[in-house]
Parts: C-alpha cells; sequence; structure tokens
C-alpha cells in the first residue's frame, strides 16, 4: 500500500528534545595554546611535563577563564539563567568551563560520553614529529574527514554513536528537560551539528570546516538550538533554528544571525546526484 503522508507532513530530526539546547565549548586550554603555537613552528610549549600529562587533566589558559567568564555573561543575557539539565565531559577544562560560566543554582552532571575525540598516538605530539611519525596516516584524512580514523584513536564517525547516546538521554520521554546546555569540546560539537541538522558525511567538509570565520566553534563558542521560531515564538517539533555565538569576540560574532535548519529529504533523483557528485571528486 502506498502511504499517502506528504514529506511537507512529516518532521525530520529528532523529536523530543528539550525546547532549548546550548552546546558550549570549553575555553583556550594548555593544550590549544600548545598546539597554536605548534603550528607557527615553535614547540617549546611540549615541555617534558606537558608530554606527560594525560589531556583530559589540561587547565584553562588565564585567557580560556576570560572566555568563560563573558560566554557565561553570554548565556544569561541573551538565553537564559536557568536550565532543565546541566552536562560537562569529565575532562578538567570543560569541568572548570562549567563552573566559570557562573550558572546560578547548576547542578553539572559529569558524563564520560561528552570527552574529546581521542586523537591516538597523535595526542600530545607536535606537529613536527606528527609529519615526522604519521605522514602516511595523515595524507589519508583528506580522502574522508568524517570517516578518517587516526593512528589507535577514534574517526569521528564513532564520535557519533556517543552523541547519539546523549541525545537519546536528552528525549527519554519520562525525564526529558525542558532546556539543556552541555559543556563539550570542538569535535564533539562538530558531530552534534551533524546529527541535529541532518549533516551528510558528503557534506561535512563543506559546511563544517570550509566555513566564514564567524561560523566556526571557537574556544568559548556557543551553539544554540532552539524549537521555538526566533521571529513568531512558533513551536516546531524538532530543532528548526541555530545560532553560533563567540561571545568574547565583538560584532557578528557576539550577535549572529539565526540560522533556519532545512533538512532534505532524499529523492531517488538526489541519490543519484549526490552519488556522481561525491565520485567524480579526486580522492
Amino acid at each position: 500500500m502506498i502511504s499517502s503522508v506528504k514529506p511537507s507532513q512529516i518532521q525530520m530530526g529528532f523529536l523530543n528534545m528539550p525546547l532549548d539546547l546550548v552546546l558550549v565549548r570549553h575555553g583556550a586550554a594548555e593544550g590549544n595554546k600548545a598546539f597554536n603555537e605548534s603550528r607557527k613552528g615553535n614547540n617549546s610549549l611540549f615541555t617534558d611535563k606537558f608530554m606527560a600529562t594525560h589531556e583530559s587533566k589540561w587547565r584553562l589558559t588565564p585567557d580560556g577563564k576570560n572566555q568563560a567568564i563573558e560566554t557565561g555573561k553570554w548565556i544569561r543575557n541573551n538565553i537564559a539563567e536557568h536550565f532543565g539539565a546541566y552536562y560537562t565531559s569529565e575532562f578538567i577544562r570543560a569541568l572548570e568551563t562549567a563552573a566559570l560560566l557562573d550558572l546560578p543554582n547548576a547542578y553539572w552532571n559529569r558524563n564520560v560520553f561528552l570527552r574529546e575525540r581521542n586523537f591516538g598516538r597523535l595526542s600530545s605530539l607536535n606537529y613536527e614529529e606528527r609529519e615526522k611519525r604519521f605522514s602516511k596516516e595523515i595524507e589519508l584524512r583528506k580522502r574522508d574527514a568524517f570517516y578518517w580514523v587516526p593512528p589507535s584513536g577514534e574517526s569521528l564517525a564513532d564520535v557519533a554513536l556517543r552523541v547519539d547516546y546523549i541525545i537519546g538521554s536528552l528525549t527519554h520521554h519520562e525525564l526529558r528537560p525542558s532546556s539543556a546546555i552541555i559543556v563539550t569540546h570542538f569535535n564533539v560539537m562538530q558531530v552534534f551539528r551533524t546529527r541535529l541538522e541532518g549533516i551528510m558525511q558528503s557534506e561535512f567538509e563543506k559546511r563544517l570546516i570550509k566555513v566564514p570565520e564567524h561560523m566556526k566553534i571557537k574556544n568559548g563558542g556557543i551553539i544554540h538550538y532552539t524549537r521555538k521560531d526566533p521571529y513568531t515564538s512558533k513551536v516546531f517539533d524538532t530543532y528548526k533554528w541555530m545560532r553560533i555565538a563567540t561571545p568574547w569576540l565583538k560584532g557578528k560574532f557576539a550577535d549572529p544571525d539565526w540560522i533556519e535548519i532545512n533538512q532534505r529529504f532524499l529523492t531517488n533523483e538526489i541519490i543519484m546526484e549526490e552519488i556522481e557528485e561525491i565520485t567524480k571528486k579526486p580522492n
């Protein structure tokens, strides 16, 4: 029997999500500073002590603390002071950020599934050492960033399994919070975008990597999803609007435009067009 339900009548996306979901990237940490300097050719921060410290124990830098404080002010002034649920990665830099947001009466739940992506044998190596030891493995990343697996590490597809677990915990029909805030990491937030916005593997680089500066997820940055139309107040069953903010920066970074989320249905014709587009690209 052929269904009489038209595509326009079907809600795409995850149902039963909180009305508002706020994702926060931790402030700049010791590792961010070391890797930023390494990109410039300065590996002096890769000391024996730094190399011996597991990445879960990196602390925020003074700049990172200020970023977290400014982000907390922005959330209180532009979204809400209180949330129905508070989640954070158990990595120190995320915990520290969560506390410095200074949200009143917050009770944070630590969740190991919100940890940063595991980069395996690349972890804690400066860029020069990475190229020296793993140049062939790193080169493979160009084939597909979403499915690429760092040596002994996780692909972003692997991280998606953890993200889906978190989404599942937010949509439980008995425990669903009215709103939620999550403090986590860059790659985890990228994967949240693929799941909540329906971004396909073939679109990953175009929509999440090669983007304008104000659309990048910076330290202390926020992604705010909502089911409530910011212009008409109409409430939808799935997330229809989102914005990316970097509160400690000025201008458009701290006053972002709302972006409507339009997930596509894949007709037979669209599938074949996408296959042609993907396969004609060089590996």
